[in-house]
Formats: structure tokens, sequence, C-alpha cells
């Protein structure tokens, strides 16, 4: 009923049509509040908080809750929403649910409403006064851009090598041949020491770097396309994971930058 072209259908719903709909409202109140986690998958996040969210305990006489999740390759969003006459009243609803679904799951949440995962990261390491670097393959830079499009990132990103080849490990992170040729470019091994050497040749308090296969091919039985692996080297230790995604190229490369993101996270809150 309203244009197709974005810039259109946004300004007439940000002004027109969002006026009448509060004319004829009848004074009820919609509040919304939106949740960002990140590190958890949305069946085990709802196992978490299921009695809380549970239509019986938000019953209220003159008041509807709902919680809705809202799950992307980015991480899981819960959205609180209160229907009420009071706009107080549904504000304050929200605040006492927020403050339970926080207790329980507090170390997955890391912003509310617009708040991006990479400008939270940002924000934290300009805190407290540390830098970073990054070493990426299969993601092509992707880690990079994301927190270099947060604005003022250069306070604290010194910058990345994009390291693709095993060469280019050796010569600019200082992968030892040996363990490339033990355990390959997509290992445990090799992620640490890339990470490693991020940090210490790029002149970083924190080095953070991702080497995996992004696929769609490239696999094998032992490493299948999808294996990733990322670590974090600071204050004289250096952790890794390991990450089986799907078959999807772009959705790997993505997810990857996202677990890195969060990991960084995780050293800094000490979690």
């Amino acid at each position: 009923a309203i244009p197709g072209v974005p810039s259109e259908m946004e300004a007439m719903t940000r002004g027109w049509i969002a006026e009448k709909i509060r004319e004829n409202s009848a004074g009820i109140a919609i509040i919304h509040r939106k949740i960002r986690t990140v590190g958890i998958i949305e069946s085990v996040l709802y196992e978490k908080i299921a009695d809380l969210i549970d239509p019986k305990s938000l019953s209220r006489k003159d008041i509807k809750i709902g919680v809705a999740f809202l799950p992307s390759w980015k991480g899981v969003d819960l959205r609180i929403t209160a229907i009420g006459q009071e706009e107080e009243r549904a504000r304050q609803e929200i605040d006492v649910l927020e403050g339970k679904i926080s207790e329980r799951i507090g170390k997955y949440i890391y912003g509310h409403g617009d708040d991006s995962l990479a400008h939270k990261v940002g924000d934290m390491l300009r805190e407290k006064g540390l830098t970073l670097a990054v070493a990426e393959s299969c993601t092509g830079g992707l880690l990079g851009k994301m927190i270099t499009d947060i604005p003022g990132s250069s306070d604290y990103f010194v910058g990345g090598i994009t390291a693709y080849t095993n060469e280019m490990k050796m010569k600019q992170l200082s992968v030892p041949e040996i363990i490339l040729e033990k355990y390959g470019a997509v290992s445990d091994e090799c992620a640490r020491y890339m990470a490693e050497g991020a940090a210490r040749n790029l002149g970083a308090d924190i080095g953070v770097s991702i080497t995996g296969i992004a696929g769609p091919t490239g696999g094998t039985d032992e490493k299948p396309v999808g294996l990733v692996y990322i670590a974090v080297a600071a204050g004289g230790k250096t952790g890794a994971r390991e990450r089986r995604f799907g078959n999807d190229r772009e959705r790997n490369r993505e997810r990857s930058a996202v677990m890195a993101l969060d990991m960084i996270r995780r050293y800094l809150l000490a979690i």
C-alpha cells in the first residue's frame, strides 16, 4: 500500500502513517526494547529464560508483555514489548523483566537497540587504553572492515594483515614453517601463531586471528568446509577456539568475524 522505494516508504511510515496510527490508538502506549546477544544459539537462550517469559509469568491485568526472539548470523536479539494505558508503567515492567533476563544471560549481552558488536568492542578498548591488531586468512579483511567501519577506530586499531598463503603467514606473521607442515594452515596451532604474530609485529596489545575453510571448495573429511579457528593473544597468553559452520562461503566469513569480535569482548570482560 506504500512505495517500495526504501527512502520513500520510510518517510511516509515515520511521518503521516505513524501519526495516523497514534491518533487512532486510543491512548495506548506500545513500548519496545531490544536486547542484543552474541555467542549463544536461540534454543539455548530460550531454555535459560523460558520461565521468565512464560505467558503466566508475564500475565498482568492492565498491561500486556511479550518477548520475541530475532535470530540472525550476528546473534540473537530479544525484543521485549509492553502494551498498556500508561507509558511509564509499561517502561517499568520492561525494566523489571530486562533486569531478570540480564541476571541469567548477562555474559551474552553486548548491547541494546541498534548497538553493534564492533562499536561496543571499540568502546571497551578505548576505555581500557588498549590497542588491537588482526591477522586474517579466510575472512580476507572482513574483520578489519567491521572494526574500521566505526568512526574513531584509529584510537585503538593499529592495523591488520591479510595472510592468505602459507608464505605470507610465515613472512608477515612469523608462523613457523614446521607448524604449517605438521598441522596445516587451518589449525589451532597456526591460529595461535597468527594472533601472536599480529600483536608482536604490528605493536598492539591484543592480536586476534582467523584461519579456516570458507568454501564452497577446499574441504576434506578431516577438515570440512566451514571449519574455522580463531585465536586471541593478549597479556602473555593465547587462547583459541574451533568452530564448524556451514557450507555458505559468505556466511562462514561473517560468522567468523563476529565470533572474533565476541572473543575480544570476552577477553576484555574477563569472562
